[in-house]
C-alpha cells in the first residue's frame, strides 16, 4: 500500500506530519488485527482513553506505541475516506497537514470529535480486547 500510494499520489518520506496518513492508509488496507477490525480497535482505544492526542499523532507519530498510533490512523483514514471521499483524502495527501482545515473544512482537533460520535453510534458497546495480548501485535 505504501508503494501504491506514493507512486501514485507523491511520497511523504520527507513530510513527518503526514506519517498518521501514510501508516494509517496501509493499516487499513489490512483492515485486520487479531480478528478485530480498525473500527472495533479504534472503539477500545477510545473507551479505554488510549487514544493520542491528534496533534502529537500528527506530530510524532513514531514516538508512541505503535499498536495504539497505527489503529487509529487507520481509523481516521477510514472516516475520512468513507464520509469524504478517497478524491479529498488525495488532496490532502498531496497538500500539507496544515491544510486539513482548508481541504476538510473543519478543524482536525472537531474532526476528531466527529469520528469519535460516529465509532460511538457504529458500536455502543466496546470490543472485548486483551491488551497485553493485543499489544504483541497483529497474527
Amino acid at each position: 500500500m505504501h508503494q501504491i500510494s506514493n507512486v501514485k499520489w507523491g511520497y511523504l518520506w520527507d513530510n513527518f506530519e503526514m506519517d498518521w496518513m501514510n501508516e494509517g492508509l496501509a493499516t487499513l488496507a489490512e483492515n485486520n488485527c487479531n480478528d478485530f477490525n480498525v473500527e472495533q480497535i479504534y472503539r477500545y482505544l477510545l473507551e479505554e482513553d488510549m487514544l493520542i492526542s491528534i496533534d502529537s499523532l500528527s506530530n510524532d507519530f513514531y514516538g508512541h506505541e505503535e499498536m495504539i498510533a497505527y489503529h487509529q490512523s487507520a481509523y481516521i483514514v477510514q472516516y475520512l475516506i468513507d464520509l469524504y471521499g478517497i478524491e479529498k483524502f488525495k488532496e490532502l495527501w498531496k497538500s500539507e497537514s496544515s491544510n486539513f482545515e482548508d481541504v476538510y473544512e473543519v478543524p482536525f482537533s472537531q474532526m476528531e470529535i466527529e469520528i469519535n460520535k460516529n465509532v460511538l453510534e457504529t458500536y455502543p458497546k466496546t470490543t472485548d480486547i486483551d491488551w497485553d495480548t493485543f499489544k504483541e501485535g497483529c497474527k
